[in-house]
């Protein structure tokens, strides 16, 4: 039995029981586990980046996943609302060198918000469409934020891009993130 409840109508609704939770839930422990403790392994800051690399890379394609997998969509412009996440997020790191300053580990949350803004208005006329028109829609948009990325200098960077210090700020519980692997624990 896969699922929480029964999908047979003529039987009652009945839970799973705890021990089939815990088999359902000990692979996710377990990965969780590795992911503490892989720092301490491959410790130089090369593999600490790669491995922040590959976690960023891992939640895009679960997000991906969501998309296609569960939802039937496919989209030819996905990173274009991580993309405008992270470029909100440097403009927040830059604009805190003058203003208030936000800790680092809140940035995410905002990046968050700033993709969900651009996907809000862009799923309002997209989503309304399906298969080959959805897939055109979304490519269209991917294309005309790269096309952007190179005409709009002052938010995009042009073909350089921006740059910040996320060391700039103030300390989140006496963690400065000056080392990667407190990057890696974010």
């Amino acid at each position: 039995m896969t699922d929480q409840l029964t999908t047979d109508p003529s039987k009652p609704a009945q839970r799973m029981g705890a021990g089939s939770l815990t088999i359902h839930a000990a692979p996710w422990i377990f990965a969780a586990i590795v992911l503490l403790f892989i720092p301490f392994v491959f410790a130089s800051n090369s593999a600490i980046t790669i491995m922040n690399q590959m976690c960023i890379t891992i939640i895009f394609a679960l997000a991906y996943n969501m998309l296609l997998g569960q939802g039937g969509m496919l989209s030819f412009g996905h990173a274009v609302y991580m993309g405008v996440g992270g470029f909100a997020c440097m403009h927040i790191i830059n604009a805190s060198e003058f203003f208030a300053m936000i800790p680092l580990p809140v940035l995410p949350i905002f990046g968050g918000l700033f993709g969900m803004g651009l996907a809000l208005i862009v799923g309002s006329f997209s989503t309304r469409s399906a298969g080959t028109v959805f897939a055109m829609i979304s490519l269209g948009i991917g294309e005309l934020i790269a096309a952007c990325s190179v005409i709009i200098v002052a938010f995009f960077g042009g073909e350089e891009g921006i740059s910040g210090d996320r060391t700039y700020g103030m300390p989140f519980f006496g963690v400065e993130f000056l080392q990667q692997i407190e990057v890696y624990y974010l």
